[in-house]
């Protein structure tokens, strides 16, 4: 199909352009470098986008509604929530799945091209795909594509596949042509962001995302390498708390910033930042099951002890339990150098948290799932207190796990600098 072959084709010129990344930022730093490159992207792909529509826009493309913010209950009344999953009888609307979709992967800067969920290097490896089969109302059965530039679906199939109503196929090349031996993690690490993004969105729209199964994306005829199938299921659903933000303002306003002001964290911000973090930890084990530790290193935390601490959940809140004096510097030397960049901005926070995965399976889908479900909670929360925050996967794991002092089984999977937005 001419459609499938031009989607494809676009998809994979997203591959070569991190050799010119790599080299913009060499010759004229990261942040000039950067903002160049983006320029240089954004410029190409809403140049093949409006190429895209006016080639296919006889009811192949679907132009997805607009729809508006739901209700302030982020973060307490989200994570707080109790809910029961139930039996779904009636049909999803399209207002409802389009709100989903830009949950999972919508734009939310068109010009710098930022997504409602990080990616490493930017390379986006995950596609969503919805499988109708009959369940979303106005949209008629078949196999459709969803474009986050354009915020439409693409129809690729008229026959849906029969076991899945979302599917989110993995294409592990993406990210393998700049990040090599850590494609695999830093792809499936993207599903957790992506996936915990879709749970707190669905819990606004009633609706329940089950992950029902994982598969080679050949046996469904996708063309990536591991496609994740959810189902929608019903759901009861009871907030009894408010927040300061709806669902869709958070993820539109939450960044991956590196750039920190020089400036210490209030002993009463960072207590309800852990508060907060201990609430995605309970919300994650209602959802995914239990299987992360975090450590903290306190640079500038006002009213409490500069050094690395570990924090332990437990009897409905939290406790930092001290291990010795702060570990900036050689929390900073395991980045140095990883992937090409210094990545120096991890001194930059005034805390930095460490995320362990406890089973220690490095190439485990699930596990890296369940932690990238976890960090990106952590980075919303950090959003909603109006502090600057990123995810940092490009470390030496050898070096960290002897920093931390982990027993065998023990895999760190980020180091998350915090502090205030310069």
């Amino acid at each position: 199909m001419v459609l499938e072959k031009y989607i494809r084709i676009e998809s994979n010129v997203i591959y070569i352009w991190w050799a010119l990344e790599d080299r913009l930022v060499k010759l004229l730093g990261m942040r000039i470098g950067r903002r160049i490159f983006i320029g240089i992207v954004s410029s190409a792909l809403i140049t093949s986008i409006i190429d895209l529509r006016d080639y296919i826009h006889e009811n192949r493309l679907i132009d997805l509604p607009g729809f508006s913010q739901g209700p302030n209950v982020y973060p307490e009344g989200i994570y707080t929530s109790q809910f029961h999953k139930k039996m779904l009888f009636s049909k999803i609307s399209l207002d409802t799945l389009s709100k989903l979709l830009w949950a999972m992967q919508g734009i939310t800067n068109p010009v710098l091209l930022f997504r409602t969920a990080p990616s490493a290097g930017g390379l986006y490896p995950v596609d969503l795909y919805v499988s109708n089969n009959g369940l979303f109302e106005g949209l008629k059965e078949g196999l459709y594509k969803y474009d986050p530039l354009s915020h439409s679906l693409l129809l690729v199939g008229d026959t849906a596949y029969p076991s899945s109503d979302l599917i989110m196929d993995v294409d592990y090349s993406r990210t393998a042509a700049k990040y090599g031996r850590k494609a695999k993690r830093y792809a499936d690490i993207e599903v957790g962001h992506i996936y915990h993004n879709l749970f707190i969105e669905s819990l606004v729209s009633r609706v329940y995302p089950q992950i029902t199964s994982i598969v080679d994306s050949s046996d469904i005829g996708l063309h990536g390498d591991t496609s994740i199938l959810v189902s929608f299921l019903g759901l009861e659903v009871s907030m009894d708390r408010l927040g300061k933000y709806s669902v869709e303002e958070i993820l539109y306003r939450r960044r991956s910033r590196r750039v920190y002001a020089d400036r210490d964290i209030d002993r009463e911000t960072f207590e309800t930042f852990l508060d907060y973090i201990y609430l995605v930890h309970a919300f994650m084990e209602r959802v995914l099951g239990n299987g992360v530790e975090v450590y903290l290193n306190a640079v500038e935390i006002r009213g409490i002890q500069g050094g690395f601490y570990k924090v332990a959940f437990q009897g409905g809140g939290w406790q930092l339990r001290y291990i010795g004096p702060s570990v900036s510097r050689e929390l900073y030397e395991t980045c140095f150098p990883v992937d090409g960049f210094h990545q120096s901005y991890v001194l930059g926070g005034k805390l930095q948290l460490v995320v362990v995965a406890r089973s220690g399976l490095e190439d485990s889908l699930t596990e890296h799932l369940l932690t990238g479900f976890f960090s990106q909670g952590i980075v919303l929360v950090a959003t909603a207190l109006g502090l600057a925050s990123v995810t940092v996967g490009g470390f030496d794991n050898e070096r960290l796990h002897e920093l931390l002092g982990l027993k065998y089984g023990y895999d760190p999977k980020f180091i998350i600098p915090v502090g205030w937005p310069r």
